[in-house]
């Protein structure tokens, strides 16, 4: 299964975005979705509902949410929060 990511408005940078497309990585950006101003709990709904791990540099807002009661697709966070998860 291919590696399908959802990276929020806190961790939008060009060059990861481009880096990781050029990997081969199948990503979708909050602005590409036009979801700039959505809540980080609607950022994590989004991407559960589009099958999508949620790249996210607020990992403290995101953590143990669990959208409608449904497991998300996966959740990993920047460096910057100390921690990954998966």
């Amino acid at each position: 299964m291919a590696l399908r990511l959802y990276m929020d408005h806190d961790s939008l940078d060009r060059r990861v975005v481009d880096a990781l497309r050029a990997a081969g990585v199948d990503v979708v950006t909050s602005d590409e979705a036009g979801n700039q101003r959505l809540s980080d709990h609607a950022q994590l709904e989004f991407s559960t509902n589009a099958g999508r791990a949620l790249y996210s540099a607020n990992c403290r807002d995101s953590r143990g949410f669990t959208p409608n009661g449904r497991r998300p697709a996966g959740s990993t966070a920047e460096s910057s929060c100390g921690q990954t998860s998966g």
